[in-house]
């Protein structure tokens, strides 16, 4: 029978005479069963004789698209690792010297690029009634990037990837602090609530019967970087807590208690500086 089906395609392709319905139904059957296919049909070697020309030409778009990423990729692996080296470079206690200025300011940057993808996100999503679809946008930006390429012109495809990795990373975090607090009676989490202000802000919570903002960060290799000034201005205020989870925190609670105990401090100087401090480093 895979004979009979080989050596009929193969004929229709010899004579220019292609029946592209068929063609990519015996490509569809390529993708579901390759073990089968390799065994049975030698055109499984040979399937871009089955694409279309429009399917070869998206193929190596997409080919060449994977390519660039991989590059991008590197060169921002590599400027994280640049910015891992100056943190670790910090001061003795663990504050990053506000009078870095380089650095201060490719936070600066990483903070603008991705307030302006959430406040992207939030504004498609606001326009869209489904809540499944909304859904689908908040945990997936590649398919919105995919669907909406337009709306990302201005934003570098480095901020972007970064971006994807740092969400998971957050979506991580709230997780496993919702799980904590869940299993500490003072707290009461059944109000729990994503706060479309930022991707880091949870409303809902009770503690004691007291309404809380929380500001959830993850601590991945072992530090947290208070990118938004929405961020700032809430643990600012009353009723609000910052909790962290990643690298060797399991989810907790950062206080200012903690911040004097794990960093050694014991002398806090209280002038304001011109540029505040973007980066706790905890190890």
């Amino acid at each position: 029978m895979a004979q009979d089906i080989e050596g009929w395609v193969r004929e229709r392709i010899k004579q220019n005479n292609r029946d592209p319905r068929v063609f990519r139904m015996l490509l569809n059957w390529f993708d579901e069963h390759p073990d089968e296919a390799e065994k049975l049909f030698p055109l499984y070697q040979d399937q871009h004789l089955l694409q279309t020309a429009e399917e070869a030409r998206a193929i190596r778009l997409k080919a060449e698209k994977a390519e660039r990423l991989e590059t991008e990729n590197l060169e921002l692996k590599a400027e994280l690792e640049r910015l891992r080296t100056q943190l670790e470079g910090a001061s003795a206690t663990g504050i990053l010297d506000p009078k870095d200025v380089a650095l201060q300011a490719q936070l600066r940057l990483v903070a603008q690029e991705f307030r302006q993808i959430w406040d992207t996100v939030q504004s498609v999503i606001r326009e869209i009634p489904d809540p499944n679809r909304r859904r689908v946008y908040l945990t997936d930006l590649r398919q919105l990037l995919e669907e909406r390429p337009e709306l990302f012109h201005h934003v570098s495809q480095q901020a972007i990837e970064s971006y994807v990795r740092w969400i998971g990373m957050v979506r991580r975090a709230k997780e496993a602090v919702r799980q904590q607090l869940a299993s500490m009676p003072q707290y009461d989490v059944s109000g729990w609530m994503d706060d479309d202000r930022f991707p880091t802000i949870v409303t809902g919570v009770t503690y004691y019967g007291r309404p809380l903002t929380l500001v959830i960060r993850p601590a991945d290799q072992d530090y947290i970087i208070l990118y938004d000034e929405m961020e700032i201005s809430i643990l600012e205020g009353p009723d609000s807590e910052l909790w962290i989870e990643g690298g060797s925190f399991p989810a907790q609670r950062f206080n200012l208690g903690k911040l004097v105990r794990w960093l050694g401090v014991n002398r806090l100087p209280l002038r304001i500086p011109a540029e505040r401090p973007a980066v706790l480093y905890l190890s």
